[in-house]
């Protein structure tokens, strides 16, 4: 129980304390005075021994790899598929009471460390100009999303899987569950966001199809039908709100500042932040001489996104309906400079409790993307330049895959030998799982895989021995994998190994009373 609990304790926060908790799992397991009895009960288990072979398969692609280092290294990260199946799986399984300890520990941490992140962001001077991103402190913010999601999940559970349990407990538990909803939305993680309504939709179902009472269905039917309403409206009021576009009278435009200096319009261009043009109105000599008065980073230098201050600087000035120029440059306050410091390019960005921005970025990205914008920065438009450069390197490898020691060579070929527009920077892998596990092990590793995630579900489905809870677990992360490499990092991949083992073989099978 001890290592279970620094697992899911330091799993939203430090993957080095993760790891002390599966040694002190092995430890446990291999001082067990039962511990022959236990490895024999290893090959009897089939299920146990179908989940396995994922991590095997692993193993064996390294006979066609040639970088053993960044193999090796994949193997590192993906331990927790081998260890904490096996010790889960031939331990002894754990009570309720045991289960509902160990969720709330990790509700609890999860909490937390969103906690953290929300103090960050808000009370600090460097989090008030920090990407929304930082809400998550310790990991990927999307991985920290699939967390959020299932405390909620879990919290859930612990309210309502027995009537007899306490109404306070019931009432933090929805409270805190409530508080995850919120931290999502202002965390603004499109991933996090799409499974969170996707869990809503499977729950109303479930409730309809458990509610007896037809007046009952009737209440949820139309609260369904709200919710769904009341997203896709979301959506279209805010393209909408994105699409306006301002009169700027182009035949009408200043040629001088009010110091006397040009103007440079370059009315061609239709780049826009807020529905003003970017290209008009600009006068890079005083913006500069102005500029450098005020800030910390130079205006000819780099800033904390890769972008060149100048450029922030300008769309920023534009998103907020100023001129760029001296007279822009002083109608803006400390916040702002140090948003475009931080590579912040419109002042939307600064609002943490509202969705709009993202969804603004996105239609940005896609518009900037469609006119000819350089690749590059753009997180949503850079997935579907990685998805088709791994597409292409599983055409050239498509029975075994490159193996798991070249995934990384075989992309970096694959930019050179295209002359990929992407800067050295952005040159990232796929960002979805499924695409990965086919370049790396190719049709015939993409089976095996199938094969050692659903067979034991099915096997233990089955024989009534699969936990409630793993439905929706792997719906989370199922989704995840369509937009991330959800696997690839220590955090994720500990994440899904530890519930999927726990939620599979690690909890009692429960009496059936006559």
């Amino acid at each position: 129980m001890f290592g279970l609990l620094i697992i899911v304790a330091s799993l939203p926060s430090s993957p080095y304390f993760t790891s002390i908790g599966q040694w002190i799992l092995a430890l446990a397991w291999l001082a067990d005075k039962n511990l022959i009895t236990k490895a024999k009960g290893i090959l009897k288990n089939k299920t146990l021994i179908a989940f396995l072979s994922f991590y095997i398969l692993h193993v064996l692609s390294l006979l066609w790899t040639t970088d053993y280092q960044y193999g090796l290294h994949d193997l590192k990260i993906k331990l927790p598929f081998l260890i904490l199946p096996l010790i889960v799986a031939t331990s002894a399984p754990l009570n309720k009471k045991e289960l509902k300890t160990v969720l709330w520990i990790f509700s609890l941490s999860v909490f937390v460390v969103s906690q953290i992140g929300l103090y960050t962001v808000t009370f600090t001077e460097q989090g008030q100009a920090a990407d929304f991103r930082e809400m998550s402190r310790f990991i990927s913010h999307i991985r920290f999303s699939l967390m959020l999601n299932l405390s909620i999940v879990t919290l859930l559970f612990i309210a309502f899987e027995n009537r007899q349990t306490k109404a306070i407990v019931k009432v933090i538990c929805v409270v805190l569950s409530l508080y995850f909803v919120f931290f999502i939305l202002i965390m603004k993680s499109l991933t996090g966001i799409v499974i969170l309504g996707v869990l809503f939709l499977l729950l109303f179902i479930y409730l309809i199809k458990k509610v007896e009472s037809e007046v009952g269905r009737w209440v949820l039917y139309i609260f369904l039908t709200f919710f769904i309403l009341f997203s896709v409206s979301y959506v279209v009021r805010s393209y909408a709100k994105y699409s306006y576009r301002a009169d700027e009278a182009l035949d009408k435009l200043e040629k001088t500042t009010i110091n006397g200096n040009l103007y440079k319009h370059n009315t061609a261009s239709s780049q826009r932040e807020n529905g003003f043009l970017v290209n008009i109105n600009v006068c890079q000599k005083e913006l500069k001489q102005e500029w450098n008065k005020i800030a910390n980073i130079h205006y000819d230098s780099l800033g904390a996104s890769h972008y060149k201050v100048k450029y922030t600087l300008i769309r920023y000035l534009t998103s907020k309906g100023l001129t760029k120029d001296s007279v822009g440059i002083s109608k803006l306050t400390m916040r702002d400079i140090a948003a475009i410091e931080n590579g912040i390019t419109n002042y939307i960005f600064l609002d943490r409790f509202s969705l709009y921005p993202r969804l603004y970025e996105l239609f940005w990205e896609y518009e900037h993307y469609r006119s000819g914008g350089q690749i590059g920065g753009q997180s949503v438009i850079q997935r579907l330049y990685y998805i088709e450069a791994g597409w292409n390197i599983f055409l050239d490898n498509k029975i075994i895959g490159v193996g798991v020691g070249d995934v990384k060579s075989a992309y970096d070929e694959y930019y050179t030998t295209t002359e990929s527009p992407l800067k050295p920077a952005f040159r990232l892998r796929a960002h979805n799982q499924y695409l990965t596990f086919l370049l790396t092990f190719g049709i015939v590793g993409i089976i095996i895989i199938i094969f050692s995630q659903f067979y034991p579900a099915y096997k233990l489905k089955k024989q009534e021995n699969l936990s409630v809870l793993f439905t929706p677990f792997m719906i989370i992360v199922l989704l995840s994998m369509l937009n991330e490499d959800s696997l690839e990092t220590q955090a994720g991949a500990t994440f899904y190994a530890f519930f999927y083992s726990l939620f599979t073989w690690g909890l009692r099978k429960p009496k059936i009373k006559s």
